[in-house]
């Protein structure tokens, strides 16, 4: 099923296009035939994830065209949580948002249904993943969940107002901000991350998990790759098809 076995695949593809863009290279008619293959409207409501809005916003820019601003609009709304975190976890929001900053420079002067506060939704994004960082060696990490490498937040989030050090905790301070819930003590940082599944996406939390950070290092399973990310192939399956994120289907964010 498509999206579902070679997500690496077209994510490599997709940075690949965007730095031939970003170069000024010349983007071949077939390369944007390519993109249209893979954003299919129905992708959108089974597995919404974040290469398709990477798609939709190579197809606006490629050709000129601002023709999928509310769609995109939408599709980030969705995935997180109406603007409070990126439900697929910081490395996968962080190459995403490249393309939405690409894609907004070049469209977004010229597209008539342009949504105002598109630039307020990305920052209410980032947000959330400063205020449930952690710190590690004096540099803030992004939450432990989801599709996630271990790598700081960018550097222009270190000195975010909402991520000061807590210091002087008199017992214990719970942030919580959607599916994560960071309980921070004078000794050391637990998350707990609630299942919200978002369609078939793979991405994201079907399970509740908690996760503890010690001397600034979490007890996680850092994602590599998806052959990685399971020990069998049934594995993946039932994951996949997991009850919960059938059911998320028919629910609306």
């Amino acid at each position: 099923m498509f999206l579902l076995n070679n997500f690496d695949h077209l994510l490599e593809d997709n940075i690949r296009f965007l730095k031939r863009y970003k170069k000024h290279q010349h983007i071949a008619f077939s390369t944007i035939m390519q993109l249209r293959k893979i954003s299919y409207t129905w992708y959108k409501y089974i597995n919404p994830n974040s290469i398709i809005i990477q798609n939709y916003c190579l197809r606006d820019t490629f050709s000129k065209k601002p023709k999928f601003a509310k769609t995109i609009y939408k599709l980030v709304h969705k995935l997180s949580y109406g603007g409070l975190i990126w439900a697929e976890g910081y490395s996968l929001w962080k190459i995403t948002k490249e393309f939405l900053l690409m894609w907004l420079a070049e469209i977004s002067m010229n597209a008539v249904d342009f949504p105002k506060d598109f630039y307020d939704l990305i920052d209410r994004i980032d947000s959330g993943f400063c205020s449930t960082s952690y710190r590690r060696k004096g540099k803030l990490y992004p939450a432990p969940f989801g599709t996630l490498i271990d790598e700081p937040l960018e550097n222009y989030l270190q000195d975010y107002p909402l991520a000061d050090p807590l210091m002087n905790i008199p017992s214990e301070v719970v942030i919580s901000v959607a599916i994560v819930q960071k309980i921070h003590t004078k000794k050391n940082v637990v998350y707990l991350i609630s299942p919200r599944p978002i369609g078939l996406n793979i991405h994201i939390p079907a399970k509740a998990q908690k996760v503890q950070v010690v001397e600034g290092i979490p007890f996680f399973r850092w994602y590599h790759n998806e052959e990685s990310k399971y020990m069998l192939p049934m594995d993946k399956f039932v994951d996949i098809f997991n009850i919960d994120r059938i059911k998320s289907l028919l629910r609306r964010i």
